[in-house]
């Protein structure tokens, strides 16, 4: 009996190890993005910024790849060179009842020619589930011509927002507060 037991919490071990990401799983769709996060100093203060692989654009806000949020709305704020145009596409995507990945919407945002000031930003839409960010930007001075950066915005339901405002912890009564 103990060898059968002993076995049991071995193979189970062995399964959590080989299975760990099942057991775990959560309902975040896994994407992969080509940006990188950097840490700049800014003002005497360490600051995270989406880069783009090339370096050539800066995004300083949102400043993950992977940013979750229960506002419906994104400013999208960075800087690059001097004469880049740039258009911002929104993929809102969603689970279906078998749990595959559906796009649902797409929404393009075309913003100005960026000036002298060598900055941008551009309020986006963002509808609830997955919202895939493609930053495109071309400068034909730079000789860049629809690079793509990829980011992902998840904007939560109500209904977790509900839940969050309204959860309550209660504390046992045997235990004293600390």
């Amino acid at each position: 009996m103990k060898r059968l037991k002993n076995l049991m919490l071995f193979l189970a071990f062995i399964g959590i190890g080989l299975f760990g990401s099942t057991v775990y799983a959560t309902d975040v769709i896994t994407t992969t993005s080509n940006v990188k996060v950097e840490t700049v100093t800014k003002d005497d203060k360490k600051v995270e910024i989406i880069v783009s692989e090339d370096k050539y654009v800066r995004i300083t806000q949102p400043t993950k790849v992977n940013t979750s949020t229960f506002e419906s709305k994104m400013n999208v704020m960075g800087e690059t060179s001097q004469g880049t145009e740039i258009t911002i596409e929104v993929y809102n995507t969603s689970l279906d009842k078998k749990g595959i990945s559906l796009v649902k919407n797409v929404t393009v945002y075309t913003v100005k020619t960026v000036g002298i000031t060598e900055t941008f930003n551009q309020f986006i839409e963002l509808l609830e589930g997955e919202n895939k960010i493609v930053l495109i930007y071309t400068n034909e001075k730079d000789k860049k011509n629809k690079e793509k950066m990829i980011f992902y915005v998840t904007r939560e339901s109500e209904e977790k927002k509900e839940f969050i405002k309204t959860y309550n912890v209660f504390q046992d009564s045997k235990t004293p507060f600390k």
